[in-house]
């Protein structure tokens, strides 16, 4: 059987990237949007509509989710529920910063859901579009590299390192000569429990 995911903000930015990257491993996708959508219905144009579906749905009302995902069911033609996955609510509370909440996802995608070891390793280009998305024309928003580390990488890590103190945020930055070409992140829950 086919397994299902649901791409909440999967109209643009890392959520449209995540459902790409789903479909390509051979899942259907359910594009969650709220507010776009043209950039939601792109997303399954580009996966295809057999594999694809957007769905308008405000993720804060439980209300709206149900049926979402009653739509998203009758189009699948079986049981979604049991197979896609999403963040507990506590977690979600608990992120204050949009660039955690982007790193959140972007952990979650890495790790097939379960928030356990990951490396997230991309060109500059591609962090940009992950976190700050794309202009009013659809290019990638540009920060300068060190500023991108520091207030969007820096800032998710030490969040997320606070919501998750058992777990380590490694980040190796890539470079040609002195110019930053891209990140490496590399994302490993501890054990400190010793068995005797």
């Amino acid at each position: 059987m086919t397994k299902t995911v649901l791409i909440t903000g999967g109209s643009r930015g890392l959520g449209a990237e995540t459902a790409k990257q789903f479909a390509q491993i051979g899942y259907n996708v359910v594009v969650n949007y709220f507010q776009h959508p043209d950039l939601a219905n792109k997303v399954v144009a580009d996966i295809g509509a057999d594999h694809a579906i957007a769905i308008k749905a405000d993720v804060r009302d439980r209300a709206a989710v149900d049926q979402m995902t009653k739509e998203a069911v009758d189009h699948f033609v079986f049981e979604l529920k049991q197979n896609f996955y999403s963040f507990k609510l506590s977690e979600l509370s608990a992120v204050r910063s949009k660039y955690s909440l982007t790193l959140l996802k972007l952990w979650n995608a890495n790790s097939m859901g379960k928030l356990k070891r990951a490396t997230i390793k991309g060109t500059l280009e591609e962090w940009e579009s992950w976190f700050l998305g794309t202009d009013k024309d659809g290019k990638p928003k540009k920060w300068s590299a060190g500023r991108f580390r520091q207030r969007v990488l820096g800032v998710s890590m030490k969040e997320l390192g606070k919501i998750y103190p058992k777990t380590i945020f490694y980040l190796t930055t890539e470079k040609t000569g002195r110019k930053v070409t891209g990140y490496q992140l590399d994302i490993t829950p501890v054990k400190t429990v010793l068995e005797i």
